[in-house]
């Protein structure tokens, strides 16, 4: 999510919620809970993998905290 855009101005109109405490730009959730910080980080690692099974040279860059499968 990016800061100052019409789904952080206007969350209710994208069904967006922000948690309490958490970086609103990292942290966002859908509003029936089916978009969610590890729903987005669990996609990115399947996209890697594949990448990866697929021979496609990549460069991944961890999720907000620094992991990374490689």
């Amino acid at each position: 999510m990016t800061a100052s855009t019409d789904p952080e101005i206007f969350p209710e109109k994208f069904g967006i919620i922000f948690p309490e405490g958490k970086s609103p730009c990292e942290y966002w959730e859908s509003s029936d809970g089916t978009n969610t910080f590890d729903v987005r980080k669990r996609r990115v690692l399947e996209i890697f993998q594949l990448l990866k099974e697929l021979k496609v040279t990549t460069y991944y860059v961890g999720i907000y905290d620094g992991d990374s499968p490689l």
